[in-house]
């Protein structure tokens, strides 16, 4: 499972496709036969202010998204230092900056070192054109025939200036992995319902050979309300039910969160909040289906299970007395 928040987008793709070509690339000259990659993510951001990671344990290239799409130049070359690290991994087993990484920086063609804040500048003014092209875009369509065209010109100008395509959608959206198990509890399906009715994202279940994955969709500050949301009852949810047991009673784990799931959804029931939650749900499941899922028919499945009454009515009683919102900043959501 990956609690990574991932993006995707029309223009992070196209970009991370023009990677996978400079790893073929470059892999294929030096007569490197395994995956010394097996994924190359867009991220929002990273721990320490870095740019981009390799990572041993699972072989993966992360890199923050606005990287993607600033200078092609800052991207290359941060990817094939990225890269560097993966051959100094496959080659050496090592993991730092010294010699043997600065020979896999030869061997491709990388640059050892490069400048952070320069890139950051780049990024900043490569943001800031973007935003200054969307006003000027807006202002083409102005009813003043010589307004329109400067916008236009000017518009074009800055497009030009930062080889920035005027047909490319930047639509995004963003996904992170919830849980994952060879079968899915029942509890784990209601469960992620409640964080998703609580913070707006869509969830989306994937098959696979050896485990089933829920995954949430929606924007970065969605994704980590729902991670919070789930977490946080299951961690509360595991302590509570330890204690009962070490008072000698049987308690049922599913049953238990499945009656606290009831309780805290009634508390939000019918409320702006949760009508102004489905209306945001409802365009992350628009966005990640136009832009992750356009070629996957999704289908809607149900679970059954039996209940523990018992075990059911001790977690409604605990669920009544959990405060879900405790040590989290909730944003105000207002309905359009």
């Amino acid at each position: 499972m990956d609690r990574t928040i991932r993006a995707s987008g029309s223009m992070i793709d196209k970009q991370i496709g023009k990677l996978w070509d400079l790893y073929k690339d470059k892999t294929a000259k030096l007569h490197i036969q395994p995956q010394i990659v097996s994924v190359i993510l867009a991220v929002p951001s990273l721990s320490g202010n870095i740019l981009a990671m390799f990572r041993p344990e699972d072989k993966a290239i992360a890199i923050i998204e606005d990287v993607l799409i600033s200078n092609p130049e800052d991207m290359e070359n941060i990817f094939l230092h990225e890269l560097a690290h993966a051959l100094d991994w496959y080659l050496y087993k090592s993991s730092g900056h010294g010699q043997t990484f600065r020979e896999c920086c030869r061997m491709l063609g990388a640059l050892p070192e490069f400048s952070r804040s320069h890139v950051r500048l780049s990024i900043d003014k490569q943001n800031s054109r973007r935003e200054k092209i969307k006003k000027l875009m807006a202002l083409s369509s102005s009813p003043f025939e010589n307004e329109a065209a400067e916008a236009i010109k000017k518009a074009q100008k800055l497009m030009i200036e930062g080889n920035i395509s005027p047909e490319v959608d930047d639509k995004r959206i963003y996904t992170s992995d919830l849980y994952e198990a060879k079968r899915l509890p029942f509890w784990t399906r209601e469960l992620a319902w409640y964080a998703s009715s609580s913070s707006g994202v869509y969830n989306v279940i994937i098959p696979g050979n050896e485990s089933r994955i829920i995954t949430v969709h929606g924007s970065v500050e969605e994704i980590e309300l729902a991670l919070y949301i789930f977490d946080y009852v299951v961690s509360a949810a595991d302590r509570e039910i330890k204690a009962m047991r070490a008072k000698g009673k049987s308690i049922s784990k599913g049953s238990f969160i499945c009656g606290a799931v009831d309780v805290l959804s009634e508390k939000t029931k019918g409320t702006a909040e949760e009508k102004a939650l489905m209306v945001i749900s409802k365009g992350n499941e628009k966005l990640a289906k136009e832009l992750i899922y356009n070629a996957v028919k999704i289908r809607k499945t149900y679970a059954h299970t039996s209940i523990n009454t018992s075990s059911y009515n001790l977690g409604h009683d605990f669920g009544s007395r959990l405060d879900i919102k405790r040590g989290i900043k909730i944003k105000q959501i207002e309905e359009d």
